[in-house]
């Protein structure tokens, strides 16, 4: 369920910039805008910080950590390494995690929203928290299924 909107995110991303392709070559008149807008975005991509990347994958193994201190009642050490444990015998869904990461984090760094407009950065937050219990869901959801599937396959 998640791989489908991913790659429908990129699709809508490609087009986006197709469009703004087709667009910009269409209209010689308006270059000095198109030359406008691509200075504006090659400014928007300074912000852009791979090291915000490099951590969410580094840290992404930590996923069920929660739900192994709160659901299993685990110690917080034992639960980090359940967990760690837990994500390599599963890293397809941990590498599905990190390119949710990655995604968000490239979409709300280059969405510039001016810091006078409190609805916008309230709507961008929003969103950003949204993706986030969207991604703690689908961890848990996909814990409680393989965790059935193995104690149905060990009794």
């Amino acid at each position: 369920m998640i791989l489908p909107v991913i790659l429908f995110g990129i699709l809508l991303m490609v087009l986006f910039f197709g469009a703004f392709g087709v667009v910009a070559m269409s209209h010689p008149s308006g270059s000095q805008a198109v030359v406008t807008s691509i200075k504006t975005f090659i400014e928007q991509l300074k912000n852009w910080n791979p090291l915000f990347i490099i951590f969410g994958a580094i840290f992404a193994p930590l996923a069920f950590t929660p739900i192994y201190f709160s659901v299993e009642d685990k110690g917080l050490f034992a639960s980090i390494k359940r967990s760690v444990g837990f994500s390599f015998t599963h890293l397809n869904f941990i590498v599905l995690l990190i390119l949710i990461g990655a995604i968000n984090y490239t979409l709300i760094t280059l969405i510039r929203v001016p810091i006078e407009n409190p609805l916008g950065i309230f709507i961008l937050t929003s969103i950003a928290q949204y993706i986030g219990l969207i991604i703690s869901a689908s961890t848990l959801l996909f814990y409680q299924s393989h965790h059935n599937s193995q104690n149905t396959i060990g009794n």
